[in-house]
């Protein structure tokens, strides 16, 4: 009897389907800009270039007229939608002052283009 209920409980527990979800990997071409001012250091511009794959993804979702121009609204709805978040994750930029790290904790002039299929 032991044997038969091991044996049913393999099987169902085998024929159980299970979905595998995964983060998409993004791959991005940085540029970084260091603004001065008289006092020093000011701010850090960054240009991320999006690989065609999450580019297409996201224009998928944001570019609501189709037609790979974002207009200001979608550059909003993208801004909210798609970025907003990497707030919690101090925007994927890790700086260092000596040895004190400084987080970056908000974003300004946020702007977003489609150039050769990539969100930039």
């Amino acid at each position: 009897m032991r044997f038969k209920s091991t044996w049913i409980s393999l099987v169902l527990i085998l024929s159980l389907q299970s979905v595998a979800t995964a983060h998409p990997h993004v791959f991005i071409d940085c540029d970084l800009l260091f603004i001065f001012d008289s006092e020093g250091l000011a701010g850090i511009e960054q240009r991320w270039v999006f690989d065609e794959m999450f580019s297409t993804m996201m224009l998928g979702h944001f570019d609501r007229d189709k037609n790979a121009v974002l207009d200001s609204d979608e550059v909003n709805g993208l801004r909210e939608g798609a970025f907003a978040n990497l707030q919690n994750y101090d925007y994927f930029t890790h700086i260092l002052v000596g040895t004190k790290r400084f987080v970056a904790d908000k974003v300004t002039d946020f702007h977003a283009t489609v150039q050769d299929n990539r969100l930039i």
